[in-house]
């Protein structure tokens, strides 16, 4: 089962992203459309087993992360594949967008 792990350091975050798949949630605990976007995760969760884990980071805790990616608006979802940036979707997006991305990166990897 696909779960959101929660980043509590940069030295973790820059780990994380460093080797293979990974799709990195930028949010906030106190914002609805954030909350909206990890339930929005969880309901795709067989479409990401086995494509690439799901990274939470919270903003809040770790502007410095945010503002090394330029983090503007939240949520904010990246892709990255071995520490590069591939995607970015601004914004909070519906499961059937997710869905539409997450096939569209089966078929590149």
């Amino acid at each position: 089962m696909t779960q959101l792990v929660e980043i509590n350091s940069l030295q973790e975050f820059e780990k994380v992203i460093e080797k293979g798949l990974r799709l990195v949630l930028f949010t906030a605990s106190w914002s609805r459309p954030c909350r909206e976007q990890c339930r929005n995760v969880r309901k795709i969760k067989k479409d990401l087993l086995g494509l690439m884990p799901v990274i939470l980071v919270d903003v809040e805790k770790f502007p410095s992360i945010a503002s090394d990616v330029v983090i503007q608006t939240i949520p904010t979802s990246v892709v990255y594949q071995d520490s590069e940036e591939i995607l970015r979707l601004v914004g909070l997006q519906q499961e059937k967008v997710l869905r539409s991305i997450i096939k569209k990166i089966r078929k590149i990897k």
